[in-house]
């Protein structure tokens, strides 16, 4: 299929796109944040048509580009959102004052986006699938063509890097999660 043409672009769209949509919106939970994506990919596409080359799976290639897509619109909006909501709530944990408590936070959350943001493609995608989408593993597997063993492996490579990486702030952490999980934020 080309889809350097109008119309075989037009095809393309028409053929993937509620599939795409359906793919986003599970992992946005949001109807216009998923469209917008879509639209985003599809864009690019389109800008970039003539160096990209797809002809065997455009289908692979698209859910692709709409999972990453999606997983960084996610890192940017669930950041602001945890965070405007720990700061909303005043959590003082510890006793400790709330600009102490935001400093934490904030390099907590800093190296905790650079552990993610260093692992290697497929053990980033697995994690944030699993714990920023909330998919079971086997949804994981299924999904990714891949074993169930392999998502569990993945995903000890990605605690056991996280567990070596913050245990100073490990304490601090699992105050906080329990506060939240206490307000049903999760």
């Amino acid at each position: 299929m080309d889809f350097t043409t109008e119309d075989g672009f037009q095809h393309l769209y028409q053929q993937h796109y509620a599939r795409l949509h359906g793919i986003t919106y599970r992992i946005l939970g949001d109807s216009h944040a998923a469209e917008d994506v879509v639209h985003q990919v599809f864009l690019k596409l389109w800008e970039t048509r003539r160096r990209v080359k797809i002809s065997e799976n455009p289908g692979g290639y698209l859910s692709r580009a709409v999972i990453n897509t999606a997983l960084n619109y996610l890192k940017q909006h669930r950041y602001l959102t945890l965070m405007g909501t720990v700061e909303d709530q005043g959590l003082a944990v510890q006793n400790n004052t709330s600009s102490e408590n935001e400093e934490r936070m904030q390099a907590i959350s800093k190296q905790l986006h650079t552990i993610v943001n260093s692992l290697p493609p497929k053990c980033r995608l697995i994690f944030s699938l699993s714990r920023y989408e909330g998919l079971s593993n086997q949804e994981i597997a299924d999904y990714l063509g891949v074993t169930r063993k392999t998502v569990e492996n993945q995903l000890n490579k990605a605690f056991s890097r996280i567990r070596n990486n913050l245990g100073p702030y490990l304490t601090y952490l699992l105050g906080i999660i329990n506060l939240l999980a206490a307000q049903n934020f999760f």
